[in-house]
């Protein structure tokens, strides 16, 4: 069985790169059925326990791809407060005569308040509040998939939990496989049809 896609997107600074969506529809899927704990039994048990399962792979898929741009903006950001204070800030400091030989940069208050100023690091500072806040939403997600895994397991002997064909009890809106949709548009463009990006890449050497 598959979903509608359900769209999370980012649409990061404009030197951080292409905007990111990501499809949140089976962590959705996965999340809405967590009540069924409360009235489940061992055979309704397999069955949720191979859905939280990868729901969790899936969501922590997602929660990796956050944390790498994440960082990204967040080298973006310390680069251009480095550009302010080295290339900028002196300059501005002089001219708004709060500068003195000792500190030609003026006050540390002062130096703080010139960042703030800087249209281009808030800019770069909004996108990256955006791109933690949807980590954080993700990591939440992957919590909750654990706990309820965690739950339904307690069910299960431990000849249930490790059957070789547990992924292939029921379907459901995870496809044949838990490779996180993930796409990445311009900023500037219309979103284009959802695509599936397989993994993280193709490994740079061989065994």
């Amino acid at each position: 069985m598959t979903t509608q896609p359900v769209i999370l997107s980012i649409a990061p600074y404009r030197k951080l790169g292409l905007a990111v969506s990501l499809d949140m529809a089976p962590c959705f899927t996965a999340e809405a059925r967590i009540f069924e704990i409360a009235f489940a039994d061992k055979a309704k048990a397999k069955d949720l326990f191979s859905e939280f399962t990868r729901a969790y792979i899936y969501a922590g898929k997602l929660h990796a791809m956050l944390k790498m741009h994440v960082a990204k903006a967040t080298t973006e950001s310390r680069r251009r407060r480095a550009v302010i204070l080295l290339d900028l800030m002196p300059e501005m400091a002089k001219e708004k005569g709060l500068a003195s030989s000792r500190s030609p940069t003026g006050a540390a208050d002062i130096r703080e308040a010139f960042f703030y100023k800087d249209e281009e690091f808030l800019a770069i500072e909004d996108s990256r509040a955006a791109l933690e806040a949807a980590e954080a939403l993700l990591f939440s997600k992957l919590m909750a998939f654990r706990e309820a895994a965690d739950a339904v397991k307690q069910m299960l002997s431990p000849e249930d939990r490790h059957r070789p064909n547990n992924a292939e009890l029921v379907p459901n809106a995870f496809g044949t496989d838990t490779n996180p949709r993930m796409m990445e548009v311009p900023r500037d463009e219309a979103p284009p049809p959802i695509c599936v990006v397989e993994g993280f890449g193709t490994p740079g050497h061989k065994p």
